[in-house]
This record gives structure tokens, C-alpha cells and sequence, in this order.
């Protein structure tokens, strides 16, 4: 059995599990991940981010993200921002700004340190957002912008944009904790 050394960092209440793999990874991240993200079973975690040597001079570093299930988005701003601590605060990489090479290109980060010198703060350029729904990838032509969709018989205005991994946002005007997001959410994200 191999040993993992690993960090679990969160943000914005998306947690992680940070391998710095640039010496390789015991495994098939995409198998591992759904184990090592269980809840109940493994570390528990949204999803797992290793670290890796970039594959080009354009950047310091690579990242790459597997989600709980497996499957991989392309970029995460959340999990980067808590790799850029990972690096940091290890002594990993000491380049300021971090440049970071992901599967939606590269990201620009920020650290801010605390008075200790440990990052307590981070700041990335993501890059221009996407605003067409063919290229998001929503099944919709042109900008999705306020567009009425229903979904759970409800009618619903929503905007669609991607940074790199496709979001669905809605505006409401009700108290959002008597809306049963858990349910309505899996709705919106199999919407045809």
C-alpha cells in the first residue's frame, strides 16, 4: 500500500485534498479521487487537487483537479487559490505572482502574507469570462443572460457563464434558506 502525504485545505467552504504530486502520483487520480473523497469513508473532500511540474515554460506550476465523483472540470477558483497557499506556505515555489497552467490556460495568483509569513490571502486573475452558451457549454445560442428556463415547475431567470468550469447563477428574490437548494440545484444541472 502506498503512503499519500497530502493537505486539506478549504475555500469559501469548497474543501480540497492537496498532493504535491511533481514526483509522480501512486495511482489513477481519476479512480482514486471518489475514494479519497468520501465522506464517510475516505478523507472527504470536494474534490482532489495535485500539484505538478508545468509542461511549458509560460508557467511555475501545474494543477490539476479531479472532482469528488472522478470526473475533471477544467479550472476551479477556489481550489486555486488554496493551491497557491499549498505552494507558498511549503516553500514550494517562492515566484510572485504564482503563474499557475490549468486545463482552462494559465492563471495569474497573488498571495498576500500575514505578519507570520504564512499566505493569508489570494488573488486570481481568471482570465475572461464566457458568456456564450454554446462555448460554456449550455444548450442555448448567444449570451445567457436573465433567460427565463423552467425547472421544477417554477420559472426562473438565469445567467450562464463559464471561468473555466460552467456555472448556472440565479437571482431570487425569496429567503434562500426555505428553498430546497439540494434538490433544485441536480434540477438546473440535467436541465435538457
Amino acid at each position: 500500500m502506498a503512503t499519500l502525504r497530502f493537505a486539506k485545505l478549504h475555500g469559501t467552504a469548497n474543501d480540497f485534498i492537496y498532493v504535491d504530486a511533481r514526483a509522480g502520483f501512486p495511482g489513477d487520480p481519476a479512480a482514486l479521487a471518489p475514494r479519497l473523497c468520501d465522506r464517510r469513508r475516505g478523507i472527504g473532500a470536494d474534490g482532489l487537487i495535485l500539484l505538478l511540474p508545468p509542461s511549458n515554460g509560460e508557467a511555475d506550476c501545474r494543477m490539476a483537479i479531479y472532482n469528488a465523483d472522478g470526473s475533471r472540470p477544467e479550472m476551479c477558483g477556489n481550489g486555486i487559490r488554496g493551491l497557491a497557499k499549498f505552494v507558498h506556505d511549503r516553500g514550494l515555489s517562492r515566484a510572485e505572482p504564482l503563474r499557475v497552467e490549468t486545463d482552462a490556460g494559465v492563471k495569474t495568483i497573488r498571495t498576500h502574507a500575514s505578519g507570520s509569513g504564512r499566505v493569508a490571502r489570494v488573488t486570481v486573475d481568471m482570465g475572461r469570462p464566457v458568456w456564450e452558451g454554446r462555448r460554456i457549454p449550455v444548450a442555448a445560442d448567444g449570451e445567457v443572460v436573465e433567460r427565463p428556463l423552467e425547472v421544477d415547475g417554477r420559472r426562473w431567470a438565469v445567467t450562464c457563464v463559464s471561468m473555466g468550469n460552467p456555472h448556472c447563477v440565479v437571482f431570487v428574490d425569496d429567503d434562500v434558506a426555505g428553498l430546497a437548494l439540494a434538490d433544485l440545484g441536480p434540477c438546473f444541472a440535467r436541465h435538457p
